[in-house]
């Protein structure tokens, strides 16, 4: 056997090594967080179809991050507040890798230890939440959007761990209101009115700007988008390219009529 041939190996069931199928995939250990998007396809549409991976830089740049397969479909659930957990977000978002896009994250950022002292006063001990921290999860929403399989295939979290979770959360989530109270089905604001046909340029600007500010500012609506520009000092080049086009344009007619005009002033001024 020639000394470079690299042996597949079921990493749940040795526990030895990250939880993904083959070496030869390489997501915890790529050059960039591109290389190991691809890699995660590769993992997640291989013959075993793991349910999670965890992904990391070869050079420890950027921290780590945990990628859940959500089924049916071709979905990548990405949880982490690392700068890699957005970038890989951000390249989802804007069609990086074909075939597959971003799971959806219920809006907010709740920090995880929310959950840490209702667990425990369900469970009896911090086991649950702890699965929860070491897994990677930063925030209450990732928890709540990720698919019963998965949470049930994390370690030894079980039945038990989904059951525990689903209770805790219901919970604290009684008598919120949801952050989409306050948009029409088709996902905008009311009273805007409809978008008009926008350009090709256009829509692929916007389509990078809204993928940033979602993964990296939690923006939820056209305010909280400008919000998050006006407020960044270095955007990273192609949201800027992007950013550069939108505010060159009228912007009630891409953001909306119900835009009020000082948050139009901070866009055109960013």
């Amino acid at each position: 056997m020639a000394a470079n041939h690299r042996r597949v190996v079921n990493h749940h069931s040795t526990g030895d090594c990250p939880p993904c199928g083959t070496l030869d995939a390489r997501p915890w250990g790529s050059d960039s967080a591109l290389d190991a998007l691809h890699s995660l396809a590769r993992e997640f549409s291989s013959p075993r179809q793991p349910l999670w991976c965890p992904v990391s830089l070869r050079s420890g740049a950027s921290g780590k991050a945990q990628v859940f397969r959500v089924r049916p479909g071709q979905s990548m659930h990405v949880v982490g507040a690392s700068p890699l957990a957005a970038e890989l977000r951000r390249l989802l978002t804007a069609g990086a890798e074909p075939g597959w896009e971003l799971h959806p994250v219920p809006g907010g950022r709740s920090p995880l230890p929310v959950l840490a002292g209702p667990l425990r006063c369900l469970s009896g001990n911090g086991r649950f939440f702890n699965l929860l921290d070491r897994s990677g999860f930063a925030y209450v929403e990732e928890v709540t959007a990720t698919p019963d399989e998965c949470l049930t295939d994390l370690g030894n979290g079980g039945p038990g761990l989904v059951a525990a979770v689903r209770q805790v959360v219901g919970e604290l989530a009684a008598g919120t209101a949801s952050a989409a109270d306050g948009m029409t089905p088709e996902g905008r604001e009311p009273a805007t009115g409809p978008l008009p046909a926008l350009s090709p340029a256009t829509l692929w600007a916007l389509k990078v700007v809204a993928a940033w500010a979602v993964t990296e500012r939690g923006a939820c609506t056209p305010r909280d988008l400008i919000a998050a520009v006006a407020r960044t000092r270095e955007l990273p080049p192609d949201v800027a390219a992007a950013w550069n086009h939108i505010r060159q344009l009228d912007l009630r007619q891409v953001l909306g009529s119900g835009m009020e005009g000082d948050h139009l002033a901070d866009a055109k001024r960013s």
